[in-house]
C-alpha cells in the first residue's frame, strides 16, 4: 500500500478513532486464537531494498544502494 492510499482510507474515518493492526496469518497467531492484535508504536522512513531470504520469505536489506528505495515502515508491537 502506498502512503497516498493509506491517507485516503484513513481520511474516510473519524479522526478521533484509535487505530489497531491485526493479522490472521497462522504462523503469527498465538495458540488457539483466530487473529493477533498489534499496536502501532512508530512510523519512519528508511532507505532499504526489498529482498527474499533463502527460505523465500520477504525481507529487507537496510541501507542505501543502487537498488534501494525509501520505504515507510510501521513498527507494530503486540502490547497495549
Amino acid at each position: 500500500m502506498k502512503v497516498i492510499d493509506l491517507i485516503k482510507k484513513l481520511q474516510s474515518f473519524d479522526p478521533n478513532l484509535e487505530v489497531i493492526c491485526y493479522t490472521e496469518e497462522e504462523e503469527l497467531l498465538p495458540k488457539n486464537h483466530i487473529l493477533r492484535l498489534m499496536n502501532i508504536e512508530d512510523i519512519q522512513v528508511t532507505e532499504a531494498q526489498k529482498v527474499r531470504g533463502d527460505d523465500g520469505l520477504p525481507s529487507i536489506k537496510l541501507g542505501q544502494s543502487n537498488l534501494s528505495e525509501k520505504i515507510v515502515f510501521i513498527n507494530v508491537v503486540g502490547q497495549f
